[in-house]
Order: C-alpha cells, then sequence, then structure tokens
C-alpha cells in the first residue's frame, strides 16, 4: 500500500487534531522555559561581573565565578532541556529524541565538572576547607545522583544497549530519579544562593546584589516548577504514530 493511501487516515485521526493542540499548548510554555532559563543565566553573569570583578584563572574569588554561574549553565539549563526533548519532539523518531537528550545530559555533565573544579581549586589554592556546609553537600550528592543516573541511562538504553526487559524494569527508575533530581537542584541552587547572601553587608536596605540574587532564586524555582508540570503532564507524553498510523508494519 502506498504511502499517500494513509493520508485520509492520518486527516480523519483524532490524535493529529490533538497533536496540533498539544504543539500550540506546550510551545506557549516551552517559551516561557526559555525565557526563564536565559533569565538564570544571565542574572548570575551580571552577578559576577557586577559585584565579584568577573572572571580570571586566578584560583581566586574571580575563579570561584566560574563554579556559580557555570552550574546554572549546566545544572538548570541544559538539565532541564535535555529533560524536556521527550516531549518538545512529539512526533520525531525516539532514536534521534534520544540521541538528543543525551548530548544535553553531557553538556549539563561537563559544566558541572568544570563548576566543581572551579571551586575545589579556588579554596586549596587559599587554605579554604571544602564539604563544609550544607549547600556543597547536597550538591555533590545531587552531581553523584546525576552521575549515577546518566551512566545508567546511557549503557542501559543507548550503547550498549540491554534487553528489552531489562530497559522496561529501569525505565521507571530511570524516570523517577530525572524528576527527582529537579527540586534537588532546585534546593542547591536555592542553598548556595543563601551562602552568599550570608556574605553581603545591610541586608535591610535590599541592596542591588541581594534583589539580583532572591530574583535568580525564584527564577530557578520557577523553571524546574514549569518543567515538572511538562513533564508529569499526560497531555504532554509523547504517542506512537508509527503504531498509530501503520498499525501493521510490525
Amino acid at each position: 500500500m502506498s504511502s499517500s493511501s494513509y493520508t485520509p487516515l492520518m486527516e480523519r485521526s483524532p490524535i493529529l487534531a490533538r497533536l496540533d493542540e498539544v504543539r500550540f499548548r506546550f510551545r506557549s510554555f516551552y517559551v516561557v522555559v526559555q525565557a526563564l532559563g536565559l533569565l538564570a543565566v544571565c542574572l548570575i553573569v551580571y552577578w559576577a561581573v557586577t559585584w565579584h570583578d568577573g572572571f580570571a584563572f586566578d584560583n581566586k574569588a574571580r575563579q570561584f565565578n566560574f563554579h556559580p554561574v557555570l552550574m546554572i549553565v549546566g545544572m538548570v539549563y541544559c538539565y532541564g532541556n535535555g529533560v524536556l526533548v521527550y516531549r518538545l519532539f512529539l512526533d520525531a523518531g525516539k532514536c534521534k529524541v534520544k540521541i538528543f537528550h543525551t548530548v544535553m545530559q553531557c553538556f549539563a555533565l561537563l559544566f558541572m565538572i568544570l563548576a566543581l573544579t572551579a571551586v575545589f581549586k579556588c579554596h586549596i589554592a587559599n587554605g579554604a576547607g571544602n564539604l563544609y556546609s550544607v549547600h556543597s553537600w547536597i550538591g555533590l550528592s545531587v552531581f553523584i545522583l546525576f552521575t549515577l543516573q546518566f551512566t545508567m541511562g546511557f549503557t542501559a538504553f543507548l550503547f550498549p544497549k540491554t534487553s528489552e526487559q531489562i530497559r522496561t524494569s529501569l525505565l521507571p527508575i530511570h524516570q523517577f530519579i530525572g524528576l527527582l533530581l529537579s527540586p534537588l537542584i532546585a534546593i542547591t541552587i536555592i542553598s548556595g544562593i543563601t551562602e552568599k547572601l550570608k556574605d553581603i553587608k545591610n541586608l535591610s536596605s535590599m541592596p542591588g546584589e541581594v534583589l539580583v540574587l532572591n530574583i535568580l532564586g525564584i527564577v530557578v524555582v520557577m523553571f524546574f516548577v514549569l518543567i515538572g508540570y511538562l513533564i508529569v503532564s499526560s497531555r504532554y507524553k509523547r504517542y506512537d504514530l508509527q503504531a498509530e498510523y501503520h498499525p501493521m508494519s510490525e
């Protein structure tokens, strides 16, 4: 049967009409998510440049500034967008979406490693202690959990790829950890912001730095709340169009 014979079926199928509606709604939310993510990146860069002299590889405060910036870029923006690709490309081939998801998570992991390297090198060079705060403990725990999640996902679902039975068993765990990471990342960011706020004098006068950091915290929370909604809502889940339009193809 020629491919043209499927056109009337596709036009009549309610799933196609639903996809158009879902795409419109999702893209509206997606634009907001992107705006929040980019705003978070801009705010943390503005904070580092305006009140902390920018960036330098000097093992001092300016090198430390790479840590929050790279964490926002990797742990927030890249991770959040990596999670959303399965909702963004509803009718794309699952293998392509899986590769794009992996690439985004690779960037997230890379930026996290660079961010941790910056802060550890800065602390060691200046004789400061490491892992002394709740923020650092939660942050390191999130990094370890993300690394384990990434390793499990890559080996089980992409390469070398386990059996279908094992993948079916691991998928709910993989999805749960993915959802769990979002609030944990938000908590890590908020606790880091709180640490920085403690170092600022005259908090009662609400200086500009305090305002920027507080707005950053709210933006990060809103970013992950919207991502959580888009992931959890059944309205935006993928449909198997191949099975819908070509039921005998198997």
